[in-house]
């Protein structure tokens, strides 16, 4: 958790839970940049005897709370614990669907436009062959993404074949993504999704980075911040299945005498 917690995300990753499970046992690590540039020596050095593998080389708790890194924090407890159960929050939710359906994407190879089932988490962005399939195609890291804008406003000339409530993904990398819905209050509905769901992750993010320079103060105000965006993002989700309730029930078969 204390790792999760300075980096934002885990020391062990794999989407095959037999390969992860093989990352755990081996139990190695890394301390990535630029992720853990900002992070002290002394996490560093609590973490590397948390880690490890063998029970009786692991730190203790007593080890832990009397470690240098620990029992030197001039953090107040109170604080350090509301941050803390926050952080902890934030990192169980970030797996967690936001929103599900299906957008034609055009290939970035062969630009042709291809009908693919899309999943949005806290983090990421996935999308996969068809709404059955169990492993993505591809992937975007919501924090690659500098932005996100109908192809209307993307204030750069788009090329999108004269297809109608299209939308485009930027990204750091240069790689964008040309999106389309099928109508023009999906696309609506899909740009608050990411907008807000990106606008919460980043704040989170900075969050941490006040939490990892001890400025309790500060994390809990971008906290706060990050909470307002969460609580658009998921009155956007309610609203959006209520409508779909609505419309399923508005398209049942009338009962009757038979």
């Amino acid at each position: 958790i204390m790792y999760i917690l300075l980096c934002g995300y885990a020391p062990f990753s794999h989407p095959q839970q037999n390969q992860l499970f093989r990352l755990i046992i081996r139990g190695n690590f890394y301390f990535d940049s630029p992720y853990w540039d900002g992070v002290s020596d002394g996490a560093k050095h609590l973490i590397r005897h948390l880690l490890v593998t063998k029970p009786r080389k692991r730190y203790s708790a007593k080890q832990v709370l009397s470690h240098p890194w620990v029992a030197g924090a001039p953090a107040a407890t109170t604080e350090l614990g509301t941050v803390l159960s926050q952080m902890r929050m934030f990192n169980s939710r970030r797996r967690r669907t936001v929103k599900r359906g299906v957008l034609t994407k055009q290939g970035h190879v062969v630009r042709n436009w291809k009908r693919r089932a899309f999943q949005l988490t806290g983090e990421d962005l996935q999308y996969y062959s068809d709404e059955d399939s169990t492993v993505p195609r591809g992937v975007v890291q919501l924090s690659d993404i500098t932005h996100v804008a109908s192809a209307e406003d993307a204030g750069t000339a788009v090329d999108t074949d004269g297809r109608d409530n299209v939308f485009v993904l930027f990204t750091s990398s240069g790689k964008d993504y040309l999106l389309q819905a099928g109508s023009d209050s999906q696309r609506r509905e899909w740009l608050r999704a990411i907008t807000s769901t990106h606008q919460h992750l980043d704040l989170m993010r900075k969050a941490q980075t006040a939490y990892r320079a001890r400025d309790m103060d500060g994390a809990q105000d971008l906290i706060s911040m990050a909470r307002q965006w969460e609580k658009m993002r998921d009155t956007l989700a309610d609203e959006e299945r209520a409508r779909a309730g609505a419309g399923e029930a508005g398209s049942a078969p009338a009962g009757g005498g038979g």
